[in-house]
């Protein structure tokens, strides 16, 4: 029984539970959870050591598992970006025109394979995701990263 057998497995690492009905459903995930295992996770990349020293910098009285200060942090290298792109001419249109132009930007404090994108009738920047499992030693990536285009 393979299925039974993959089943039971997922039970056992929490990625599924068993209803009193006997269904099997993904547990829901609370928004607190979802964002600690993602600062989790983030923690881990090779970014964290920067953040933690700009923290230390700059917000000497931040927690570094706010994922505010993450958002922050990208959101800040994303305007970094547009700048540079600008070049010279800061002028507004072309700011905009800069912020509605991304291409596959990769940010520092984003799971890899995660890009940035915008354009003229595309606002939202991260339309992507990548699914994760805790081992019961770290969290891992399974599967492909995932769009919504």
């Amino acid at each position: 029984m393979p299925v039974r057998d993959a089943m039971r497995r997922l039970v056992a690492e929490r990625a599924l539970e068993i209803r009193p009905s006997r269904t099997i459903a993904i547990p829901v995930l609370s928004a607190d959870q979802f964002l600690e295992i993602r600062a989790i996770r983030l923690l881990l990349e090779g970014e964290a050591v920067t953040r933690a020293a700009n923290m230390a910098k700059y917000v000497p009285d931040g927690d570094v598992r706010d994922s505010y200060y993450v958002n922050s942090y990208n959101n800040g290298m994303a305007l970094e970006h547009v700048f540079k792109a600008a070049g010279n001419d800061l002028s507004r249109e072309n700011i905009l025109r800069q912020a509605l132009s991304i291409k596959d930007l990769e940010l520092p404090m984003l799971l890899p394979g995660i890009k940035v994108n915008t354009g003229e009738s595309d606002h939202l920047p991260v339309e992507q995701l990548q699914f994760m499992r805790f081992t019961g030693k770290q969290w891992e990536r399974f599967g492909e990263v995932l769009s919504t285009k």
